[in-house]
């Protein structure tokens, strides 16, 4: 079976192989070592509370190499749909919360040597900076309501959400594994049920708040609950950095959506905005 075209992201593409591998080639050079990143998988696919949600880490071989000048690898498929399908319902997305909200707490308490002495990558492009990322945003946000995406009504909504939260104070608890690019085409579904997470390309030690923006990008309000009951108790400062950070997502998701012409992207850029607002 010749090779298939399987997914294209901002910064990578992945093709399907026979035997059911897939290999996601970097379209940028990567900004965590492969290294880290796969001792982090090796050691959530042995804890207790991932199985079965993280992504396979077999790997069949690893570049670089001349024909690709990136660290490229491949992982046995995970077959279903992403959890911005339009076919999930609120009620199937709210099951996985307890499931979803465990396996973060999991993650986010790995010891930071975890990746041998030198630790897990650093948060490179600042994730966790909102005094940077507002002007941004409310930038975004202004372009999208001149073109007619956002109505005043809710570009001023947004405007003032994001100031609000922007001004939350920054997490203190130490630098913790985060996968770093979490939101809903990163999960898998199968049959309606949680089957995998994906794409941990951006794997740092960061803020966990960023997370546990997929609280308001992925489920009903009505799941939330189940959400943190099992990842820990958030302080209300984490609740605000996890609301902006999806706030983020829902704007440049949004712009994205629009200009690819991507149904489920839009539906979760609206959503996300929606309810984290």
């Amino acid at each position: 079976m010749p090779p298939r075209l399987l997914g294209r992201g901002w910064d990578s593409i992945v093709w399907l192989f026979s035997g059911g591998w897939a290999f996601r080639f970097p379209s940028v050079r990567r900004k965590t070592p492969s290294s880290s990143r796969v001792a982090l998988l090796a050691a959530l696919a042995g804890a207790h509370h991932w199985r079965p949600v993280p992504e396979r880490v077999e790997r069949a071989g690893e570049g670089p190499e001349p024909r690709w000048p990136w660290t490229f690898a491949g992982y046995r498929v995970l077959v279903g749909v992403t959890g911005c399908d339009l076919t999930l319902s609120p009620r199937q997305r709210g099951a996985s919360a307890p499931a979803l909200g465990e396996a973060l707490g999991c993650l986010h308490r790995l010891p930071p040597d975890l990746a041998g002495p030198e630790g897990p990558p650093a948060d490179g492009i600042g994730r966790a900076d909102q005094g940077t990322r507002l002007p941004r945003l409310l930038s975004l946000l202004a372009a999208l309501q001149h073109d007619g995406a956002l109505s005043s009504t809710q570009a001023d909504r947004l405007a003032g959400s994001l100031k609000t939260l922007g001004a939350a104070p920054a997490w203190t608890g130490g630098a913790r594994w985060c996968h770093g690019d979490l939101y809903p085409r990163h999960l898998i579904y199968r049959r309606g049920r949680l089957a995998g997470i994906i794409d941990w390309g951006d794997v740092h030690a960061g803020d966990p708040a960023c997370d546990l923006s997929l609280a308001w990008t992925l489920l009903p309000a009505a799941a939330r609950p189940d959400f943190f009951a099992a990842w820990g108790v958030p302080a209300p400062e984490d609740l605000a950095r996890a609301r902006f950070r999806a706030l983020h997502y829902g704007l440049n998701l949004l712009r994205y959506g629009l200009a690819t012409a991507d149904a489920p992207l839009l539906a979760l850029a609206r959503r996300s905005l929606e309810s984290a607002a």
